[in-house]
């Protein structure tokens, strides 16, 4: 009897470890290969390991059908609404730069370029596989909004379970890439920013450089794309730096001093960084935007630094060689190549004025204040009530959660109202702006505590970071477009900030209430906000082929339609040349009427002023220009001089409105 007993003990001990294992497997952040690991290491019995494998091959074949099923859902919403809509000066400006790459020009040096200059080259890749069209440039953008899935819901299941990670991803797909489809490089700086906090967190899980190294190239191709790509470089040093201070807890004590002084120096030159970045439009708004998040990053780190005893200086910056090292190296491999062919050519310093000191025009011409903070207190006011919400039904049982349900239903039935949808969206936008205060306390609180591991102080604070400085891409033209660019990284840090606290706490959201907040989110970005998004669904419908030989499938507003099929028509029929001459910010006429650029310039506000005018009329004698092409209405640049203007009469005699374009040509 005591050996069938005994039996019976060993059994229920087996199937309880099995489902323990799977737990620490899928709630908890860990690899299966590190749970396989862990457990044969402390079994010390081979009978558990075919019932433990079994069950591990199950909850792998769960997560992998959680991601199949958000991949398709991402593919088919992306692909219904990714030739639709469009703003004629930035696709134009995308396409020109292209085109212009493949006739072998250098961006910067041979064109005003935008962007650093990578992505012109990508879209060329585009035009040569897809043909020289505007969509190809989308089919570009189809291609790594497909991959970043994967490997945003591998991030996200760090922090969740298969079906809660999947919520988060579904949600993350239906507030970005869908709502606006134009190939910016906002996209790829996402992109590649989710690709390099994959691979740092597979870092944190076997300290191995590669992952760093990995992370490091991310972070380099997204600077290639577009400097805002920098940001996320900043974060991750800072979180080197945090992840130092956690791992070296348990070393020899020494001089704290320092040390102290080296992490001081870190948070003020964040800081000052911070304050350089938006000093010329600095007011309350863009302080609360921009400045707080990474300023709260920075003093976390100061106050950690005061937490720990003292390690020996020495001891401290070799342990942060190796992995600033690591990430350095992989960041100046694209660096370098992307250098390369300016130091042959002999022009670098084009390079340099393109990509630091142009810009810098873009701060008077193409800029939009974030909005004010004066909805701040509503949107605290929605936030109790959400987190009131999720804590009360967070134990409940069936009943309760069929309630919860009920309530986000009637929610969702309310966003549907001018008055509602504009709740909604204010409250989702700002509270963007409680996160990274809220969580760096709650981060503090639990490092107090030493509830949970280093490793998952390290994995939350690596997300705030990056969400911290993502956001900075929105400076210094807030749109609302911008936002979608980093509400993504937000999503993912909501996620990790709530698995950190109820591991912490003992209490906070269950993950069914994660999971239906974050299913509420991707209805309403689905049902919602994509209605209202210049490329969503009131274009359906009310959109039109825009119909040209370049433009491919795009679909456009009715009127804008029969603009540009007009115009170009007109120009074709006029007899223009191969080279014309349309401006301000019209760089999209060239494209599709397949004319040519005879000046630098793609936005005329980043090469203004006399000089500029001066040398217009040269390029327009020196190709023979019979037709230009003026924008009565320029979005960013201003109006044509007044003696630009006249210059431009007295040389074409001949004119025609067209919308809120002027041709004018001689014969």
């Amino acid at each position: 009897m005591a050996e069938r007993r005994g039996r019976a003990c060993g059994a229920s001990a087996q199937s309880l470890s099995a489902r323990c294992a799977v737990h620490h497997v899928w709630h908890r952040p860990v690899t299966i290969r590190q749970a396989v690991v862990d457990r044969v290491g402390t079994a010390g019995a081979d009978v558990l390991s075919r019932p433990l494998r079994l069950t591990l091959t199950s909850a792998r074949r769960r997560s992998l059908a959680v991601l199949g099923a958000v991949w398709v859902f991402g593919a088919l919403y992306e692909s219904y609404f990714l030739y639709r809509g469009w703003f004629p000066q930035d696709e134009g400006a995308l396409a020109e730069s292209a085109r212009r790459v493949l006739a072998g020009e250098l961006p910067h040096r041979d064109f005003a370029e935008l962007y650093t200059g990578a992505l012109s080259y990508l879209h060329a890749l585009g035009f040569l596989a897809f043909g020289e069209e505007l969509t190809s440039m989308r089919l570009v953008l189809f291609a790594f909004f497909i991959a970043w899935i994967p490997a945003l819901y591998a991030v996200a299941r760090y922090f969740a379970s298969p079906v809660v990670a999947g919520t988060c991803v579904a949600a993350s797909i239906a507030w970005s890439v869908p709502n606006w489809s134009a190939s910016m490089p906002s996209w790829y700086n996402l992109f590649f920013a989710t690709f390099a906090v994959a691979f740092f967190l597979r870092y944190c899980d076997d300290r191995r450089a590669r992952w760093l190294i990995a992370a490091g190239l991310a972070c380099g191709v997204s600077v290639t794309f577009k400097s805002t790509g920098i940001y996320v470089v900043i974060a991750l040093l800072l979180v080197l730096v945090f992840d130092g201070q956690v791992h070296s807890k348990s070393e020899r004590a020494g001089k704290r001093a320092p040390n102290l002084a080296f992490v001081v120096a870190c948070a003020v030159a964040t800081l000052v960084f911070l304050v350089m970045l938006v000093h010329r439009r600095l007011g309350i708004a863009e302080a609360v935007n921009f400045i707080l998040p990474g300023s709260c990053i920075a003093i976390f780190l100061v106050w950690s630094e005061l937490r720990r005893s003292g390690l020996r200086p020495r001891a401290h910056f070799r342990s942060l060689l190796g992995p600033f090292g690591s990430l350095g190296l992989g960041f100046a491999v694209p660096i370098v190549l992307f250098i390369a062919p300016y130091a042959i050519s002999g022009s670098l310093g084009s390079l340099v004025d393109g990509v630091l000191v142009e810009p810098s025009a873009r701060l008077r011409f193409a800029a939009m204040k974030p909005s004010t903070i004066g909805s701040l207190p509503l949107t605290l006011l929605v936030l109790i009530w959400v987190i009131g919400l999720g804590h009360t039904f967070s134990r409940a049982k069936l009943g309760g959660r069929a309630v919860m349900a009920g309530l986000l239903a009637i929610c969702f039935v309310l966003t549907g109202t001018s008055l509602g949808y504009r709740i909604a969206w204010g409250s989702v936008h700002d509270a963007s702006l409680f996160l990274v205060p809220v969580g760096i306390v709650l981060l503090g609180i639990g490092i107090r505590r030493g509830a949970s591991r280093s490793i998952d102080h390290v994995r939350t604070f690596t997300l705030l970071a990056l969400f911290a400085f993502a956001s900075l891409v929105q400076f210094p033209f807030s749109s609302w477009i911008y936002f979608f660019y980093v509400a993504p990284i937000m999503f993912v840090a909501v996620l990790a900030l709530a698995a950190y606290w109820r591991e912490a706490s003992g209490s906070g959201f269950s993950p069914f209430v994660v999971g239906a907040l974050f299913i509420f989110l991707a209805a309403v970005g689905v049902a919602r906000v994509n209605q209202a998004g210049v490329g969503g669904r009131n274009s359906i419908g009310g959109g039109t082929q825009l119909g040209l030989a370049r433009s491919g499938a795009l679909r456009v507003s009715a009127s804008n339609a029969r603009l540009y099929r007009h115009v170009v028509a007109r120009i074709k029929a006029l007899g223009a040349s191969s080279y014309i001459y349309a401006g301000p910010d019209a760089s999209e006429l060239y494209f599709l009427a397949d004319r040519r650029n005879p000046t630098r310039a793609l936005f005329e506000f980043l090469e203004g002023g006399p000089m500029q005018d001066r040398d217009l009329l040269r390029q327009l004698d020196r190709y023979g220009v019979r037709l230009v092409a003026l924008n009565r209405r320029p979005v960013f640049s201003p109006p044509l001089d007044s003696r630009l203007r006249a210059a431009l009469v007295a040389r074409y005699p001949h004119h025609e409105r067209v919308g809120r374009f002027e041709l004018r040509w001689r014969t």
